[in-house]
Parts: C-alpha cells; sequence; structure tokens
C-alpha cells in the first residue's frame, strides 16, 4: 500500500459551524470508506465538537481515537474490526424435522452399534498400552553438566551469611546417601534458593550431568526464585536457570535447574512416569497439601521402586504435624532429614484484645447492636437479631438490670452495649419485646475514654517501650473484644473488617521503628478495600505510604517491585494475599498484620461447581505469617483474631485433596497407575487419601464423558435403549468394576484442561468448529484475562478498557 494512502488528513475549519463541519465530514467519511486508506487524521477540534462528530462516526460504522493534549487534541478515524463472533451470535439455531428425525432412527435400528464392535475398539493393541507414545513429550531434555557460576562478591557474601549454607555440607550428604530427604527450615533460611544451587555447583565440580525440577505452589514465586537464583550465580535469567509456569517459560537447551508449579511436573510424569531424565525433583512447601503435590507424592513413591537413583527431596518452613507423617510415608525408601536452623529476630505477638487497646480503634457501626431473644420466639429477622439504633430502642445504661430468678418463668433477653438485660413475664404475655424507658439512642460505653483513663499518655502510634505498659494497663480485653464483636465483629465474621486493618496499619505508619509492613488478606476484594480505606487516611501521616499489591492475578512485572527499597521519607504497605506466606520473602519486612483468613478452593459433587470460601488458617500458616516479620530484626505480629481462636485452629492445612475437585486426578491415574491397580487403591496411598464416595462421583463423572468405559456386559432392556443415563444408573449394576480409560480418556489426560472442557475442544475439533469451541474453551479454562489493577485511577483506566471489547 502507498505510504501517501496510509493516512489522509483532513482539512476542516476548526473554527466554522458544527452542522457544515458535520456535512463536510460525512462527505470525507463516505469517501474514506470507497477507498483503501486506513486511517483519516482530523485536524483539532474542541471537546463538544468531538464528542457530537463520535455519534457520526460510529453510525457509519468506524471507530474513532482522540489523542493528544487541549487544545491540540486530534481524532483518528479507522474502519471498525469485524466481530469474528458476530456470525455466531446472528446465527440461528437448527432443528430437526420429522423426517430427518425418522430417517436416524431408521439408521440407527438398521446399523446398531453392537458390543463387538465396543470389544474390538477397546482392545486395538495401540489402545491398550496406556503409557507409551508416538510423540516425543515437549517437557524432556537431556542431562547436562552445569556450568560453573560467576558470582560476584556481594552475592557471594550474602550466601554465605544465611543459615543453608552454613549447612552445605550436611544438606549434600544427606542427599547423596538417601533416595528420599526431607529438609526443614525456618522462614528465610535459604533453602528454596541454596539447596538447588548446592546441587548445581557439585554437578559442575565433579562433571556430573543433572537436571533438578524444583516445585513451587504458585505462579509468582516460581519466577521470582528463578530469577533470584540465576541473579546469584551471575547469569542471564533463562540459561542454566529459568522455569516453566501454564502458558509462560522462561528455558533453553542449557537449562539444569527449572523452578515450574506442581502442575507442570504432572504433565511430565504423565508423559515419563519414571522420570527418566531428572535427576533430582524438589517438592518445596510441602506443608501446604496442594492437591497435585499430594499426587507427586503417590507418583514419586512409585517411580522410587524402579528409579534408585532418582533424588527426591522434600522441603518445607514448618513441618509441625506433618514431619512424622512423611517420615513415615516413605519408610520403604531411604529417608534423611535435615534441619536448618533459623536465623529469624524475636517476633512479639499482639492479639485482637491487644490491638483494641493499643489502637483505641472504635468502630463506625456504632448504630448496630446486637439483640438475642428467647429461643421460644420464632426468629424473622435474616440477620439474626441485628438491629439498628433507629428501631426505638431503650435508653439503657451499661449496667445489668436482672429481675427475678423465677426459672419457672420464660425469659427475654437483649444484649445491647455489652449489657445481657433480663425480663421477666407471665407465661401468657410472653413477647419478642424489651424493657423500655425513654425513647432514644443507646448510651455507647467511649472506647477511647475507657482507654485514655486508664492510660492517659497512649501514644498515637505504636513504640514498642509502651507495649509492656499498654499490655500490664487495668484494661478489661474481654469487654473490648466483646465491643467489637457486637459491632463490626458479627458483621465481617465471614470476611475481614477493612476499618480495623487501616486503623492497625494507621497505628503503624509513623512508628519509629523503621520497616515495611506486611497485610496478609483472604482475596482481591479485600485488597482494594483496605487500599482505599488506606488512601482515605493518607493526609493523616507523616509517613506516606507506598502500597504494594501480591496476588496471583496481578502483572508479575509490577509485583517484582514490591522487593525495591522505600524511598526517604515513605513506608512500604504490602497488602498480600497468602502468596507472601511461603517462597517469596521480602527483607525489610517488620512488621506483619495477619487478618487469620485465606481463600480455599472445595468442591460440591451434587452440584459439581468449585467454589472459593473464606476460611480460618491453620497454626502452621500462623506460624509462616508471623515468621516473615523477623527476617532483618525484630518484627511485630498483629494477629487479627483473639488467642482463643488461635487456640482452636487446626495443627496444619486441610489437604485439597480432600476437599477439591479430583477428575483430573483420576484421569492421570487411569495412565500413570500400575496394571491391576484401581484409582481407589492408588489414591489410597496418599498421605491424606480422598474419601470413596469423592472418588466414585469422580469416576462417574468421568464415564458419562466418555473418558471412561465400562465394560459391562447387563442386558438393557429394550425400553431403555436409547437412555444413556441408564447405563450409568443401572441399579443392577456391579459398583465394585471399575471403568477402564478410553481411547478419547487418554486424549484428555495430555491435554493441561479440566476433563469437560479437553472434551470440549476435541468434539470441537471433530465436528469441524474449532475456531468457537477454542474461544469458548479459552475463556472457560482461565480465570478473567484481565490483569487485576491495584490504584483506583488503575481501575479506571481497566474498566474502559475493558468496555472497549463489549
Amino acid at each position: 500500500m502507498n505510504a501517501n494512502n496510509r493516512k489522509r488528513r483532513g482539512g476542516f475549519n476548526r473554527g466554522g459551524p458544527l452542522g457544515d463541519m458535520a456535512a463536510q465530514l460525512k462527505q470525507r467519511l463516505e469517501n474514506f470508506i470507497q477507498s483503501n486508506d486506513e486511517e483519516l487524521i482530523l485536524e483539532p477540534m474542541e471537546k463538544e465538537k468531538r464528542k457530537t462528530l463520535h455519534g457520526l462516526i460510529l453510525k457509519m460504522g468506524l471507530r474513532a481515537v482522540s489523542k493528544g493534549k487541549e487544545p491540540n487534541r486530534y481524532m483518528i478515524i479507522s474502519r471498525r474490526r469485524i466481530d469474528p463472533l458476530k456470525h455466531i451470535i446472528d446465527a440461528q439455531s437448527i432443528g430437526l424435522t420429522i423426517e430427518q428425525n425418522q430417517a436416524i432412527r431408521r439408521l440407527i435400528h438398521d446399523y446398531p452399534i453392537e458390543n463387538w464392535h465396543v470389544q474390538n475398539y477397546l482392545n486395538l493393541e495401540n489402545y491398550k498400552d496406556n503409557r507409551k507414545s508416538n510423540k516425543k513429550s515437549p517437557y524432556q531434555g537431556p542431562m547436562r553438566v552445569p556450568q560453573f557460576p560467576k558470582p560476584n562478591r556481594g552475592m557471594e557474601s550474602f550466601r554465605q551469611k544465611l543459615p543453608a549454607y552454613q549447612m552445605r555440607f550436611q544438606i549434600l550428604d544427606a542427599i547423596n546417601r538417601n533416595q528420599v530427604t526431607l529438609i526443614t527450615g525456618g522462614t528465610g533460611c535459604g533453602k528454596t534458593t541454596q539447596v538447588p544451587q548446592f546441587l548445581l555447583e557439585n554437578a559442575a565440580h565433579s562433571r556430573t550431568p543433572i537436571r533438578i525440577i524444583c516445585t513451587q505452589p504458585r505462579r509468582l514465586p516460581a519466577i521470582a526464585v528463578s530469577s533470584r537464583v540465576a541473579k546469584e550465580r551471575g547469569e542471564e535469567h533463562g540459561r542454566t536457570v529459568g522455569y516453566h509456569i501454564r502458558l509462560e517459560q522462561n528455558t533453553s537447551q542449557e537449562t539444569v535447574l527449572t523452578y515450574c508449579t506442581s502442575g507442570i511436573l504432572l504433565r511430565m510424569l504423565t508423559a515419563d512416569a519414571v522420570s527418566s531424565n531428572i535427576s533430582h525433583i524438589i517438592l518445596d512447601e510441602i506443608h501446604e497439601r496442594e492437591l497435585n503435590t499430594d499426587y507427586l507424592l503417590i507418583a514419586l513413591k512409585q517411580a522410587l521402586k524402579s528409579r534408585k537413583d532418582l533424588k527426591v527431596i522434600l522441603m518445607s518452613a514448618t513441618m509441625e504435624g506433618n514431619k512424622e507423617m512423611f517420615l513415615n510415608y516413605f519408610e520403604d525408601a531411604r529417608i534423611g532429614h535435615v534441619e536448618i536452623p533459623s536465623r529469624l529476630y524475636d517476633v512479639e505477638k499482639f492479639y485482637l484484645s491487644d490491638i483494641l487497646a493499643m489502637t483505641g480503634h472504635v468502630s463506625s457501626n456504632q448504630n448496630i447492636v446486637s439483640c438475642d431473644i428467647s429461643p421460644k420466639i420464632p426468629r424473622v429477622s435474616e440477620f439474626n437479631g441485628i438491629v439498628k439504633e433507629d428501631q426505638n430502642l431503650s435508653n439503657l445504661r451499661w449496667d445489668k438490670i436482672t429481675a427475678s430468678v423465677d426459672q419457672q418463668k420464660p425469659q427475654t433477653s437483649m444484649d445491647l452495649n455489652w449489657s445481657q438485660i433480663t425480663i421477666d413475664q407471665p407465661e401468657e404475655t410472653s413477647k419478642p419485646s424489651i424493657c423500655t424507658q425513654e425513647p432514644g439512642k443507646p448510651i455507647v460505653f467511649n472506647v477511647s475514654q475507657h482507654l485514655n483513663e486508664q492510660i492517659p499518655d497512649r501514644p498515637p502510634f505504636f513504640n514498642p517501650n509502651y507495649t509492656q505498659r499498654l499490655l500490664n494497663a487495668g484494661l478489661d480485653r474481654q469487654i473490648l473484644v466483646q465491643k467489637y464483636s457486637e459491632t463490626s465483629g458479627i458483621m465481617w465474621c465471614e470476611g475481614v473488617d477493612p476499618e480495623l486493618v487501616a486503623s492497625v496499619v494507621k497505628y503503624l505508619m509513623d512508628s519509629p521503628v523503621l520497616g515495611s509492613i506486611l497485610v496478609f488478606l483472604p482475596g482481591y476484594e479485600d485488597i482494594l478495600a483496605v487500599n482505599d480505606k488506606i488512601i482515605e487516611n493518607e493526609k493523616n501521616f507523616k509517613t506516606r505510604p507506598m502500597i504494594y499489591t501480591l496476588h496471583s492475578q496481578m502483572n508479575s512485572g509490577d509485583q517484582q517491585k514490591v522487593f525495591d527499597a522505600a524511598s526517604n521519607g515513605t513506608r512500604k504497605v504490602i497488602l498480600s494475599t497468602n502468596i507472601a506466606e511461603a517462597s517469596l520473602t521480602i527483607d525489610d519486612v517488620v512488621f506483619v498484620v495477619d487478618c487469620g483468613k485465606v481463600k480455599e478452593k472445595s468442591y460440591d459433587h451434587e452440584s459439581r461447581i468449585s467454589q472459593l470460601k473464606v476460611q480460618w488458617i491453620a497454626k502452621s500458616n500462623a506460624e509462616q505469617r508471623s515468621g516473615r516479620a523477623g527476617r532483618c530484626r525484630n518484627g511485630f505480629c498483629f494477629r487479627l483474631y483473639t488467642q482463643e481462636q488461635h487456640d482452636v485452629f487446626d495443627l496444619t492445612q486441610n489437604a485439597e485433596m480432600k476437599r477439591a475437585a479430583i477428575h483430573e486426578v483420576c484421569l492421570h491415574v487411569k495412565i500413570f497407575a500400575p496394571e491391576n491397580v484401581t484409582v481407589r487403591e492408588f489414591l489410597e496411598m496418599a498421605p491424606e487419601p480422598p474419601t470413596s464416595t469423592s472418588i466414585a462421583n469422580s469416576l462417574e463423572f468421568l464415564e458419562q464423558l466418555g473418558a471412561l468405559y465400562l465394560q459391562d456386559d447387563t442386558t438393557i432392556p429394550e425400553e431403555e435403549e436409547a437412555r444413556i443415563s441408564y447405563k450409568f444408573f443401572n441399579p443392577n449394576r456391579d459398583t465394585n468394576v471399575e471403568p477402564e480409560l478410553s481411547r478419547l480418556g487418554r486424549l484428555v489426560a495430555h491435554m493441561p484442561l479440566e476433563p469437560q472442557l479437553a472434551r470440549l475442544l476435541l468434539f470441537g475439533l471433530a465436528l469441524k468448529c474449532l475456531d468457537p469451541i477454542l474461544i469458548l474453551v479459552a475463556a472457560l479454562s482461565h480465570r478473567d484475562p484481565f490483569i487485576l489493577p491495584a490504584s483506583e485511577d488503575a481501575r479506571r483506566v481497566a474498566n474502559s478498557a475493558r468496555d472497549e471489547f463489549a
């Protein structure tokens, strides 16, 4: 195309009448439509004129974009791209006529699929071998002798100070002498970055070919840790050390150490069950009990039986409640254990009662009270007794008003501002009523006044010199917690109170103690809510907050900035999900604010729906989080829950295999499991196996998809022949017989998709409608493709960009 035709500049009078200009523009646009030009650039014009002309441009099926700054802002007009889905949206559904239905029925009747057809299909020689494939696995690569590192003095000095480096020879000796090595060490001891480097350096000196796979529980740690190791070795990222996560890979032919997510290693084992091209497999953060990790434990236990030279290394910062389980699990193999001493500084922990006393936090929801009514009276409020002050409550004071002790009379009680008001009424007049004096707002107990009376010189910011004095003050902490629980606490019992979190951050911002603040929150919505609250209070800070966010769906490049040092006059505030709980180490964190909650995936077999639910964390998670505060100096952890709540936390996380969908795992087991070993028997080898019901439901689902097929000789009644559901719900069916893997199932198993989506994609290919199905599967198989923005301005821009796609 001629360069002169690429852009055409319109020559309209900028100050002319709008009507005349619109007429001229319309003619120009019609000429532009008939031409081969790509763009039409108009002269600068005023905002109101541009706004009016936008409507005309859109009506003509063109696209307009304004660029530049006022008063020289101009418009670029281009052709609107044809929506590739428009023909799908406009397509009409096609129904079969009576004649067509009859023709299909005659075909099925005259040429039915007999049992011997199915048997011949299932007995194909290339089908029966579940493991062999003619295609070379994309994950295969030969073992190599690694290059010698070229670190600078600063990096080498840093490494030598790490506790893991001091245990270098003990770690290498344990790995060389055992098939399985369990390595435990506190947060920040260096095990994730140093143990793989010890193996690389040892192999380089001995000229031994090696290939190491190190799994990480999440995508961001895989990228961040591999980048750090490459930097410590003085190499380009992606050469000797790289990473491989879903839809993103940075490796080369020279790569010997790959950090990856557990799903990637699962694919490798599907293609090569004995990991013939891998010398060392490291499962990091093993305590998190991820679904794929627990499955990998079974797979590796089986692989060790035939690969005596394979080295399996299990690493975790906390083994509370898990150490004996893992030692017993690999008791058939030679197993060693190395404990790396932690270099953590002391971390002082504060619970909710301490935090309320220190910060003087008062909820803005003082007009919310808790009202408990006699159990004999049915509840009619969906809020279970939460009422507002404007419901003409009594002007009751903060004392107990108690009447008779006659137990024969029913009691109606109301809990208001920590008071228990018990009113005795005759049996016949018992109603959901309350004792009243004069109407008016309830008298609210002033928390700030109470604190100021007990501690008159309480500082408005955190000062460790006043900590002991605050804790020793004559405060009724139970009353403080009860007051909070009856206002904000009751509203946020299944979430996080952003006001309380922001209040703690405000209390820490102007503290004389230097260091960053790390806040653990369950999800993105909580991050946004707390972020907005902090920005609201920003004018009250002497130190300016630099807010960073850590979330798996946020831009990984932006998240790398969290490791940068804070500039003068600022303090880093890091709002994070549990992504910062393990693997990622931010050196300058001194304060940790732990909300005590996390989002966990759970699966309902009845509805076949997976959802994220906010749950309390385990004690092991709480320790991991608090440990993030003691990396560089003595730290402080603020736990937004009571000591009593912490005491009843589970010791460790519930294994994901016991609460998540296991369809994919069951399908992989059919390929990986030894002959004559059923899916149920194989999964029962897990440290904490799923329930039998969960396995049975998953097998039934896979059978309905056609991924599994039951060779059942049961005679189907003639009237049931047309009902495919009879095969699955036949009451006479032998439930002890496990279905076999079909060819469709083998194809599905090799695809990195949920089984139903992989099947949909294959059927789209077979039925020659791949393009629309490909778009659907891509959308359904991935989370929201849009990067989650953190700031309000970024969210506004992102929402505007989304509208462009609408």
